[in-house]
């Protein structure tokens, strides 16, 4: 299940949704960009454990065994004489690093570091943001993810820079030549900016400012992480304060896992 929206409303989809535009260079000539992105803005996550939350490792068992199923079960949906690179490939990827990241994250609540977890926690989101961006349209966003991969902004803005300058030829007009100059930075912004794509994700900015923001003070070591640490100088190494951090991880593991599992499985068909 794709979403595609055929002379129809956006904004009565299930899904957020790319709106694509086609511009006119000349008579023969032809080319399209994603210029705009329509939410599809909800507060209602999935869930592989339900409400209540398990114990830990009853709960990232669970998570090992759906990544598990269904990586299973798209090996046997993809066609294994196509052998370039295919979008199946994307979707197998962000399965078996989903499988990588949340491992490590279990050898981690293992140990009692559950500072590192939640670090670890934020590289799953954002494969969860890539992947979302990357399914709704996966001919346009991917193009969009290998330039991103492959060009910083300033080499990108060169590129379309010089790009401007043959429209020019075309004798477009100046407004015609802005509206190419923006479509042609949108997509890639989109696909570099972490930001940019929770835009398009279902939970849209409210869960991103909250979630994001708390995982990212502890990748960066924000100066707020030390009071976790206040009590070890006098009361021993053990005393730091994670308790909140435990529960959030697994429940943030749970949500970003299932985002991903329950739309590759309603691609490949449910048995």
């Amino acid at each position: 299940m794709v979403p595609v929206f055929i002379l129809g409303s956006p904004y009565l989809a299930e899904e957020s949704s790319l709106e694509m535009q086609q511009f006119t260079i000349s008579k023969k000539n032809y080319i399209s960009y994603v210029t705009s992105l329509h939410t599809f803005e909800t507060e209602f996550t999935t869930t592989l454990i339900g409400t209540t939350l398990l114990e830990h490792n009853k709960c990232f068992t669970i998570f090992h065994n759906k990544l598990k199923e269904i990586k299973e079960k798209l090996k046997l949906f993809h066609n294994h004489n196509i052998e370039i690179m295919h979008y199946h490939h994307t979707l197998y990827y962000t399965l078996m690093r989903s499988e990588e990241i949340l491992k490590s994250i279990e050898l981690l609540f293992n140990q009692n570091l559950y500072i590192d977890a939640a670090s670890l926690s934020r590289n799953l989101y954002e494969l969860m943001l890539t992947f979302y961006f990357d399914w709704i349209s996966p001919s346009q966003s991917h193009l969009y993810l290998q330039i991103a991969s492959l060009a910083s902004k300033k080499e990108w803005d060169d590129i379309c820079n010089n790009d401007l300058l043959k429209y020019k030829e075309h004798n477009l007009s100046e407004e015609q030549i802005r509206n190419l100059y923006k479509a042609q930075r949108f997509g890639f912004n989109l696909a570099s900016n972490v930001a940019e794509k929770a835009r398009l994700f279902p939970l849209a900015e409210n869960f991103h400012s909250n979630v994001y923001s708390f995982l990212s003070k502890i990748a960066h070591q924000d100066i707020s992480i030390t009071t976790r640490y206040k009590s070890t100088l006098i009361h021993g190494d053990e005393s730091i304060f994670n308790k909140d951090l435990e529960d959030n991880i697994v429940r943030y593991c749970d949500i970003f896992i299932s985002q991903i599992v329950i739309r590759i499985e309603n691609d490949i068909g449910i048995k």
